[in-house]
């Protein structure tokens, strides 16, 4: 190992070498490469962390660049998780770095989770969350959370041993079972300040370096609030609640979003008979960037939904395929003579 790149945190009172030593041999899966990821993969790298893994299943598109700087306007449509192991590369060249190109599920979860010392959750999504943790805890693992929204943000540890035989809360703990999917939006839909993902994901980085070296107080049972509007910081304490975790689903049982009503522009493209392409977009919205499928408005079709031809498949579109998921459990579950399905990615794929 090399230290004189390492030197000015190996002079902290109480760090030393041997710290030094913990991130090294650490072995750490960052779940994400996106506005939290960005900061979390550039701070460990640059820390002297030994192995990381990076996984991601998305490619680069330009509403990605403002909150994500480790991209370029050429990286648009190239793998995230392979970009950001280049990047990393770059930045130590003595550390470890993996991609892995494909989507967490409740399939590959608990194969994915087992090789690594700890989890760092940057994805911000809802169902990805509650998987994350539902394996760590099975697993007996230690994950770092954050979340972004607006100009606030949060971060926590779960399932951290901070005493001998004595675990923090889970997210379950605080959060008990998932939001209504249609109560869940992602910055894509509500907004974030671009300077937000930085600030959280610095903080989830230092996060995980505390708890591979044990130093320092982490976030084990608290949550902290950020709010860069109003520059507050807060952080409110929380407990493990045994009873929830205990009454949790069995982590197989859950999926990532809407996993069952995808369909991948691939499949799409292969067989685009089996599917008749409905654009749930506002009627505007179609008309300023057109697609190639019928138009009918998002609560037009839930309302008249019930008129379609049974013999159909529908294959439902919205700009970046998270309304079309809604929309299409919603009408699978209210019409059960009726398949919807959604296109993954939305019109950013067409």
């Amino acid at each position: 190992m090399e230290t004189k790149r390492y030197n000015r945190q190996i002079q902290l009172p109480g760090f030393g070498k041997e710290a030094q030593q913990k991130l090294a041999d650490a072995k750490v899966l960052i779940i994400g490469a996106g506005g939290l990821g960005c900061p979390v993969i550039t701070y460990l790298a640059s820390s002297g962390v030994g192995n990381l893994t990076i996984l991601d299943f998305d490619t680069v598109d330009e509403t990605n660049l403002a909150r994500q700087p480790i991209y370029t306007f050429q990286d648009i449509g190239k793998p995230k998780a392979e970009l950001a192991a280049a990047y990393t590369k770059r930045i130590n060249e003595e550390i470890n770095i993996k991609a892995i190109p494909y989507k967490l599920t409740s399939k590959n979860a608990l194969e994915t989770l087992k090789p690594f010392d700890l989890i760092i959750d940057c994805t911000d999504n809802f169902s990805a969350r509650y998987l994350i943790n539902d394996a760590c805890v099975q697993l007996n693992k230690s994950w770092i959370f954050g979340a972004i929204e607006e100009w606030q943000g949060q971060v926590s540890v779960f399932n951290f041993e901070y005493e001998k035989d004595k675990k923090s809360a889970t997210y379950r703990c605080l959060f008990p079972e998932p939001p209504a999917e249609d109560e869940s939006p992602n910055c894509s839909e509500i907004g974030v300040i671009a300077t937000l993902p930085a600030v959280v994901g610095s903080i989830m980085a230092n996060e995980a370096i505390k708890c591979i070296t044990r130093l320092g107080k982490p976030l084990a049972n608290k949550l902290l609030y950020i709010d860069l509007a109003e520059n507050t910081y807060q952080t409110v304490s929380i407990s493990r609640n045994e009873e929830a975790i205990r009454k949790q689903k069995a982590f197989s049982e859950e999926s990532t979003y809407g996993e069952s009503i995808l369909v991948s522009l691939e499949t799409y493209r292969q067989n685009p008979k089996v599917y008749h392409l409905i654009d749930i977009r506002e009627d505007f919205e179609f008309e300023e960037n057109p697609s190639e499928g019928e138009n009918i408005p998002y609560h037009t079709l839930l309302k008249n939904a019930s008129q379609l031809d049974a013999d159909k498949t529908y294959l439902l579109v919205c700009e970046q395929g998270r309304k079309s998921q809604i929309l299409a459990k919603k009408l699978n579950e209210n019409n059960p003579e009726l398949k919807f399905r959604s296109l993954e990615g939305g019109i950013e794929k067409l």
